[in-house]
């Protein structure tokens, strides 16, 4: 993982730096490292990328939650563990209420009939032939009672069965009804449908004139976009028409952007945006504010690329990067290297090139 970089510490202001502060940092410093005066081109480059996150307000701010992220100290308690190990269970409450079945005394059941002798057993089997009796009186009313019921039950089940009967009769009478509307609907459609297929015949034939003049269009628009492409390839990236690319002249920038805001050689300035002039041509840009007009000419028509891939595959997936730094195009957090034309390595931290898999 590629290492967090200190972008303050690189231009050597605070975190809380305006953004005047910042500019004026960066103006002091990139003259003191600039590579065609003796300086390293790796310091040159770092600070270029601090100034060119640092200076845009959004990149600043996504910067800002990733710097206070990773100064952040992080801890973590162990109280809950502690407070785990020393928890203890409770008694169980039923425990203490528990009776210890082990200390009731058991009794011995005292006999049901302890004297059976004299007028006491007359008496007993008195009463429990009665009981009989009252018994079998008992289970015979409930024994009619219960046929009773049943014969109940039988013809309640009968008048259910008359009154489904009924009304089933006259589901059929409305079922019967429903069909003869059913079948006059359908003879309906079938006269609808021939009268639709009479006007699908005159359609397919008005269809046919329609392909034909489609087709007279079509020839048309072919020969109007042969045209176009002709006068696309007499566009050129010097400037020549609403875009411009390296090699532009200053009157060409400034026919397309007017003056600039300011010039402090070689960098031509638009806003927070500049563009590199060397020999009166253009060398590279830095369009921090998304506004300069930039394009690679000759752009392949390819989605992705990878390690040996030309400028043209590069542009042709990705267009034209935000930052052009000798032979280092940036796209926002990531960055493409060249060397003699294709791609010598790449750095991928924006997550944001398209590489091949």
């Amino acid at each position: 993982m590629e290492q967090f970089k200190d972008y303050y510490q690189i231009l050597g202001v605070d975190a809380d730096a305006s953004a005047h502060a910042i500019r004026e940092a960066y103006n002091e410093k990139i003259q003191e490292v600039d590579p065609e005066r003796g300086g390293y081109q790796e310091v040159y480059d770092d600070i270029q990328e601090a100034f060119d996150v640092l200076s845009d307000p959004e990149e600043r701010q996504s910067y800002d939650e990733a710097y206070v992220h990773v100064n952040e100290d992080w801890g973590f308690s162990d109280d809950e563990h502690q407070s785990q190990e020393d928890e203890t269970p409770d008694d169980d409450p039923v425990m203490h209420d528990e009776t210890d079945w082990r200390n009731q005394r058991q009794q011995k059941p005292k006999p049901l009939f302890p004297e059976w002798s004299g007028w006491k057993k007359v008496g007993i089997a008195s009463l429990v032939l009665n009981l009989l009796i009252v018994i079998l009186f008992a289970m015979g009313i409930t024994e009619v009672s219960d046929a009773q019921q049943e014969v109940q039950n039988v013809r309640t089940q009968e008048e259910e069965r008359v009154n489904r009967i009924d009304d089933l009769e006259e589901e059929n009478r409305e079922l019967e009804e429903e069909l003869e509307q059913f079948t006059s609907e359908v003879v309906r459609l079938e006269e609808e449908l021939t009268i639709m297929a009479e006007e699908i015949s005159s359609l397919e034939t008005e269809n046919d004139v329609l392909l034909d003049e489609i087709n007279n269009l079509e020839e048309d628009l072919a020969a109007a976009e042969e045209e176009a492409e002709s006068v696309a390839d007499n566009d050129t990236d010097n400037g020549t028409g609403e875009t411009f690319g390296r090699g532009a002249s200053i009157d060409d920038i400034q026919d397309i952007l007017g003056s600039p805001d300011e010039i402090n050689d070689p960098y031509h300035r638009y806003g927070r945006s500049t563009i590199t002039i060397e020999d009166g041509n253009v060398t590279g840009w830095s369009d921090v504010d998304g506004s300069l007009p930039v394009q690679i000419t000759g752009a392949a028509n390819v989605d992705t690329f990878s390690e040996g891939s030309s400028e043209e595959e590069v542009a042709g997936a990705m267009g034209a990067p935000n930052a052009l730094r000798g032979e280092t195009w940036t796209y926002g957090q990531s960055t493409v290297t060249f060397s003699d034309g294709v791609v010598s390595s790449f750095d991928n931290s924006g997550g944001n090139l398209a590489l091949e898999e």
